[in-house]
């Protein structure tokens, strides 16, 4: 009965371990399936420690949604721009994917409408989808001295608030309440 009760106990230890096996082979193969079969992937925000994330740059490829398809191509600052433009004066516009230009083509963004309507002002579209305050204040500094711009604008919805408690799990505060910089890749690799 002893040497009953214990062969029952092996096998529902092993039964288990299976079981959990199991499960973490499969979730392993859904997640390498959904990242070699994802259209945005080429797009898809790397982190980055300096800005903590920034699209991929010089990538080209069509996305796919049931709402639209269009051609995303990134330049090598990984923004959705390939105008360059030697204009007198230069405006940043920092933003989330309205200036981004998600789900539209590239010359139907606001930001190539303002530059195909006139030559005295450049603007610089630094659009990011899923972009916060949190997440410029990071950026701004890095975008100032790369490009130099003579004006900043910063595009807000309500919703790029609620972004901002997103992003709180991958950035350093000061004591002060204030972004420091992005936390370590690993910790970033583990919350997202």
């Amino acid at each position: 009965v002893c040497v009953r009760l214990r062969l029952d106990s092996v096998l529902q230890m092993k039964k288990k371990i299976f079981t959990i096996a199991f499960f973490a082979f499969n979730i392993l193969i859904l997640e390498f399936g959904f990242s070699v079969l994802d259209p945005e992937e080429i797009f898809v925000k790397g982190f980055d420690k300096e800005l903590l994330f920034r699209m991929y740059g010089g990538k080209k490829g069509k996305v796919v949604s049931d709402e639209f398809s269009v051609t995303v191509e990134t330049n090598e600052n990984g923004f959705r721009q390939s105008r360059i433009n030697n204009a007198p004066k230069r405006v940043l516009v920092m933003g989330d994917s309205f200036t981004e230009g998600w789900g539209v083509e590239e010359n139907e963004t606001y930001i190539e409408k303002l530059n195909s309507s006139q030559n005295k002002i450049f603007f610089i579209n630094a659009g990011l989808h899923g972009s916060s305050p949190a997440l410029f204040t990071i950026q701004l500094p890095y975008l100032l001295i790369k490009f130099k711009p003579d004006h900043i604008i910063v595009q807000l919805f309500d919703n790029d608030l609620d972004d901002n408690d997103k992003l709180e799990r991958f950035i350093s505060f000061h004591p002060d309440g204030k972004t420091q910089r992005p936390k370590e890749k690993i910790l970033a690799n583990i919350f997202s």
